[in-house]
């Protein structure tokens, strides 16, 4: 009885895991339409006492124009 109970659970997991596969577009989609819905942190933006540095993408060697280069910003009052 275990053993097809174990059997089951794998059954599913895999078939979850294929879903998830076929419809990876839409679950990235949609994540992303979420977190663009929440409110913004600022905190970086209003803190005028500090320098802060953000470091945007990390680059790489091979050049395309599908990937974000590296950059920096500095934000000082």
């Amino acid at each position: 009885m275990i053993r097809k109970a174990i059997y089951a659970v794998l059954v599913l997991l895999f078939g979850a895991l294929i879903l998830a596969w076929f419809y990876r577009d839409a679950l990235v989609d949609r994540a992303i339409q979420a977190r663009l819905q929440q409110e913004p942190d600022r905190s970086f933006l209003d803190d005028k006492e500090h320098v802060r540095v953000l470091v945007c993408g990390t680059g790489s060697p091979e050049v395309s124009s599908a990937k974000a280069q590296a950059c920096t910003l500095v934000s000082a009052g």
